[in-house]
This record gives structure tokens, sequence and C-alpha cells, in this order.
């Protein structure tokens, strides 16, 4: 492999191409999407000044079919590989999945090598660390971002490789060694343009709601959210008596309820941004995506996060986060309760000043152009090579 790489680095010459890679959720897909609409409008104007032919942009990403449809969807090509997950336990797993993993770096050297990227551009999750290790064995440049306030496993794995760590707070520099300091940059966290732009009236015509009930919103991301569906099965009609439910449940989540004042999806895709914008108030998980996504719609948040036991504690430290800026409304612990749940609800909705108070705070937290900040600082990367 080693001779292999030198030959590459002394007879290829990098061509006008960007590959992106991450993935293993949509949320580690999304924000490249953001970035790579506003990559194609820079394209479009180059494409038009004589003598430039722009560049192309791919994807590296996992055998998800789920994935690869939505890249497809979004006119990204796409090219799977096998990718090993990164765990933070002891599982047998992890013996088998690092054969899935050289696996993964030696299909990402085939690609790379046809393509010839200037850059490549890592979103993260357990797909990204194969492409990543090939990029840096072939010496393409390597920027990298972290979307929760502290970085991941995967992120902590290829920070070493990368030139430029891109994170969404300032506050999330005391998460790295000194060492990195140089490398980091505060973007922010990308947002779809569509995300940012929902129609109320869209959304109230999709869900078929009438406009006379305060609206929740309870999304449990592109998985679903089991604690966020335990609780509403339990007080679901009580709060419909009041408020109209907007519910995504995820597609492996049984619900047999029915009301007028209710409404459940599995999975809501094109409308998403429809229905936040139509709704009063949201619940949902403490990703980094789906909380920034909420917070520059302008909606009231109450955040629900998953516990350390289930992950690596980022979406508890989102979530504190959030609250202690005044940004959100947290439930964690034993304050996860039916009770607690239906209080904070009707606090939000019956206080007018409450719910803009945590708007304010959520919009300084989270700045609306993060998708134009990557994308500024891959066009500076790459502006001496193209």
């Amino acid at each position: 492999m080693h001779s292999a790489i030198i030959l590459y680095m002394k007879s290829s010459k990098k061509s006008a191409s960007i590959a992106f890679t991450g993935g293993g959720t949509a949320g580690h897909i999304l924000p490249g999407i953001a970035v790579i609409e506003v990559l194609k409008k820079y394209h479009s104007r180059e494409t038009d000044k004589p003598g430039s032919k722009g560049f192309e942009m791919f994807w590296i990403c996992s055998r998800s079919v789920a994935e690869q449809k939505l890249l497809q969807k979004n006119g990204i090509p796409s090219y799977p590989i096998a990718a090993g997950k990164l765990r933070r336990y002891f599982s047998i797993k992890n013996f088998l999945d690092v054969f899935l993993v050289f696996g993964g770096i030696l299909q990402s050297i085939s690609i790379l090598w046809r393509k010839k990227p200037a850059l490549l551009f890592s979103k993260g999750g357990y797909v990204s660390f194969p492409p990543v290790a090939a990029a840096w064995l072939l010496k393409i440049p390597i920027i990298i971002h972290e979307s929760d306030l502290d970085p991941g496993l995967t992120t902590r794995l290829t920070a070493r490789f990368a030139s430029k760590i891109l994170i969404p707070f300032k506050e999330s520099r005391r998460f790295y060694p000194d060492s990195y300091r140089e490398k980091l940059v505060v973007t922010g966290n990308p947002v779809r343009s569509d995300v940012k732009n929902g129609s109320k009236a869209e959304g109230l015509l999709f869900c078929g709601v009438p406009d006379n009930k305060p609206i929740i919103f309870a999304a449990g991301g592109s998985q679903g959210a089991v604690r966020i569906n335990k609780l509403l099965e339990l007080c679901i009609h009580e709060l419909c008596e009041k408020f109209v439910v907007i519910h995504q449940t995820g597609f492996n989540w049984t619900f047999a309820f029915k009301h007028n004042n209710y409404r459940h999806f599995t999975f809501i895709d094109e409308h998403y941004a429809d229905i936040a914008a139509a709704s009063d108030l949201v619940i949902s998980r403490a990703g980094a995506g789906a909380v920034w996504e909420f917070a520059i719609m302008g909606k009231p948040m109450i955040l629900i996060p998953i516990n350390s036991a289930s992950s690596r504690g980022d979406q508890l430290r989102n979530a504190d986060f959030f609250e202690n800026n005044g940004a959100a409304v947290v439930l964690k612990g034993k304050k996860v309760n039916t009770e607690n749940l239906k209080n904070v609800i009707l606090s939000l909705v019956e206080n007018d000043n409450y719910r803009k108070e945590l708007v304010k705070h959520a919009k300084i937290l989270c700045n609306d152009n993060a998708d134009i900040s990557v994308a500024d600082v891959i066009i500076t990367d790459i502006g001496g090579i193209l």
C-alpha cells in the first residue's frame, strides 16, 4: 500500500472536485447537503467566467439505502463503502468491524485515487473514518466539522489528520487539546435553505389541522425517540383536549391512538420545515442538528436528551448548554415524567414572554449563516489548488 501511495503522490494531479463523507444518521448528512447547496451556487457563478471549469462534488457514504436515496434526491453522486461502527464499549463486533474499517479504507483509497479531489470534507459519523484515513494516506487536505458542543469519537480519532476542525460554538474550544487550537474555526452548524423557509400555511394544509389551538410538534428525529414516544403515549389524550399534537414517532413505534387533534407520522421529509413553521413549540431530543434547526426557525424548545447510559452524553451536554443560556427548557433524569411535561407545555403556551425569551436566546447561540461560513472555509482552502 505504501508504494502505491507514493506513486499516487508523484503521478497524480488533483482535479477540480471536492469529496464529502459522513453518515450513520441523517444528522451527519443533512448539514453537508446544506454546504453543498452553497457550493453549487458558487460553482454556478464560477462556470460563467471565461476559462473556468468549476468543480464537481461527490459523497463517500455507508451502504445504507436510506442515506444513498437522500443523497440521490439532492443530486449528489454517492459512493458506498464498508464501514465498521466505532463503539465506546466492549463488544465482539468491535473485533469483526476492524475488517470492515480496513476494507472501507481500501475502498476509499480506490475512490479517491480515481476522483483525485482537491479536498475531503468530513461531517462525522462512523462511516467517515475510512475516507479520512485514506485521504490522509494520499496527502489530500482534510477539513472536518463537529456539530456537537464537544467532539464525538470519530472527531477525536480524525482530528489529528485535519488541517481545520470546524466547531459550532466558541465555547467548544475548551474540549480540544491546546495543540489543535490553531486548527479550530467557529462556524456554527449548517442548515439547509428549505428548513429555513418553512411555510405555516403549507404545514397546516399538509397535516389537515385547524389553526384555532396551539400546535405542539413532537419531533423524534429520523429514527424516532422512544422516551418522547412513551411520555406522549401516557398523556396524549389529555394534551389533545387542549392542543393539536403533531408527532413523528420513527418507523419502529406502533401508536394506535386517534383524535381529531392528533396527527401521527413515522417520518416527515419534505414538509418537515412547514410543520415546524406551523408549530407553537417543539418537543425534541437534543441532537445538535435538530436543536440548531429549531433555534434558527424561532421555535421554543422542550428538550428531552438521550441519557448517558444510551450515548456518550453529547445530548445531555448540548441540552445543558442551551438551558444554561436560557435558550431551552430541559427535562432529564427524574424530571422526565408526564406531569412535568404537561406543566412545562402549559407554562410555555400560557406565557408569551417566556416563549419569546427562549427564542431570543437560542438565536443568539445559533447563527443562521453557518452553511456559508463552512463553504467559505472550503473555498479558501482549495483556492490555491483549483
